[in-house]
């Protein structure tokens, strides 16, 4: 899953931001692989990055070009300001990105029911998007304990998509139709973030932080898509969608050592989202809708770490409450009201023997599903296949174990994984008409999977080689025409990177992997 990000003390919420890091300016990269109780139980990982502090007073410049070629050209500028005066740091940007690019997909849809519907859908899709992204705010050192900072980011972007698909359809085997279509579509999405942040050590025992987001979140998007058959006839549909979104979030957190080896931390954290939003369809083959989301999520935490010679432990754990509201219609038919309260246990084990560091995990985690995911808006893909969530699904139930163990320039990295209601897609058939089915995402009953890595790394002179191997062995089955499917094979990866760091740091990458 993706990482939870935090620039010196501050959570990101859109990786853009990284993008106006430069390397030189980092001081210290740490990744949390088995993030205790502080942090949100549906993420993964942490990745805190510190940067260097500022060593001289006064106004710096940063301006970066890229321009990439890849079937298209694809280009990216920015502009940053800052202002450095003692102990208080202004900065601003400004950054804008173009592309385009092709992209082109076969898929083969052989649906089971009082007839036997197969689909071959050829769709050459065409793709463009310009964005601009504003930022400014301060970091301000009051005194060598206490700190506070404030940032803004606004967003701004425009998506175009260009699909024109060929599908042949088959009736028990036998041709049945021929379609065209053409489908253009427009994306634009705005964002507002504000964020902040107070940090102070009371003491050489207590220090404490409180975090706080708002974000406010709108996007448009129109679709047209014109049809052409053989025996269905033509037609045109038209689709008309918006959606509003904010969310209001805050964060304590207190750090208590008891003395040099032991320590706690505890706290909690509140947000909240709300949308609403709608899906018209002029010619109505798709159904229109209104709808409107809640999110009210609160969570306490407490965990200690101690260092038992050379043995270090740290247990934690989580109670997070959640309040989940979806209605649908003008008349806000309630369609998901519901109450969840969990705990998340973690612990965590880590000792060096000689040269070696090893470390064993356990922890519990959730995947909540999105709004998306349960939103029952019909989204069209042909006349032959509709998409819409389910307001049904339960999150998914994750438990893990990880093993990890170094040595020099060696690395193994181990996971096994339990996941109880996983969510995937699924379909299901048309009542009035079995021609048409219906991707939808669901639960099913559990998953598995056992993950390794192998990596080595030395420094042979100006090579720095970096060779990854591993694999990951899944566990599932399901049903399907009456017997039991399973999807157990295992994957293989394979990474070979090299680096030549030449004088005047000068440096020549070349790269492989194979999966």
């Amino acid at each position: 899953g993706s990482p939870i990000i935090y620039i010196n003390n501050r959570k990101i919420n859109d990786e853009r931001e990284l993008q106006r890091l430069q390397s030189t300016d980092i001081s210290t990269v740490e990744l949390i692989n088995n993030p205790g109780a502080k942090y949100d139980a549906e993420g993964r990982a942490v990745l805190i990055i510190k940067t260097k502090e500022k060593a001289m007073n006064g106004l710096s410049v940063q301006v970066s070009e890229e321009l990439r070629k890849a079937g298209s050209w694809y280009d990216s500028e920015y502009v940053g300001l800052s202002y450095n005066l003692n102990n208080l740091s202004l900065f601003s940007s400004y950054s804008h990105g173009a592309g385009k690019g092709k992209t082109r997909e076969e898929t083969a849809y052989t649906i089971f029911a009082d007839t036997l519907w197969e689909q071959q859908v050829n769709t050459p899709h065409k793709f463009q998007y310009d964005y601009n992204q504003l930022t400014a705010g301060f970091d301000w050192s009051i005194t060598p304990k206490h700190a506070v900072g404030a940032q803004y980011q606004g967003y701004f972007s425009s998506e175009k998509s260009f699909i024109f698909g060929e599908t042949s359809i088959l009736s028990n085997g036998i041709p049945y139709d021929h379609m065209n279509s053409g489908s253009n579509s427009k994306t634009s999405p705005r964002q507002h973030l504000m964020n902040g942040f107070y940090k102070g050590d009371y003491s050489d025992k207590l220090k404490i932080q409180i975090d706080f987001d708002y974000l406010d979140n709108k996007s448009e998007r129109s679709q047209n898509t014109n049809e052409t058959t053989d025996v269905e006839g033509d037609r045109t549909v038209t689709l008309y969608s918006q959606s509003d979104f904010s969310l209001y979030a805050g964060k304590f957190t207190a750090d208590y050592n008891l003395n040099k080896n032991g320590s706690f931390e505890f706290g909690g954290e509140y947000n909240q989202v709300t949308g609403s939003g709608y899906l018209l369809n002029p010619e109505g083959y798709v159904k229109s809708d209104e709808y409107t989301n809640k999110e009210k999520k609160s969570a306490t935490f407490l965990s200690y770490k101690n260092n038992l010679g050379k043995l270090n432990v740290q247990i934690g754990l989580r109670y997070e409450h959640a309040l989940e509201q979806m209605t649908e219609g003008k008349e806000k038919v309630v369609r998901v009201n519901k109450t969840t309260g969990d705990l998340f246990p973690s612990i965590s084990l880590s000792i060096p023997i000689k040269k070696v560091q090893m470390s064993l995990a356990f922890n519990r985690r959730i995947k909540r599903p999105s709004f998306a995911q349960l939103n029952q808006n019909n989204i069209y893909i042909n006349r032959f296949i509709l998409q819409k969530g389910n307001p049904y699904l339960l999150k998914e139930d994750i438990y893990e174990i990880n093993y990890n163990l170094m040595y020099k320039f060696i690395s193994i990295r181990s996971n096994y994984i339990y996941k109880k209601d996983p969510i995937h897609m699924s379909f299901i058939v048309n009542e009035e008409s079995s021609s048409i089915s219906t991707v939808l995402p669901v639960n099913f009953p559990k998953y598995q999977a056992i993950n390794a890595l192998v990596t080595l790394n030395p420094k042979l002179g100006v090579w720095q080689p970096k060779f990854t191997t591993g694999f990951e062995q899944p566990f599932f089955e399901t049903h399907y025409k009456n017997e039991v499917v399973r999807y157990n094979r295992t994957n293989l990866i394979l990474q070979f990177n090299n680096d030549f760091v030449f004088p005047k740091k000068y440096i020549l990458s070349v790269n492989m992997y194979c999966q």
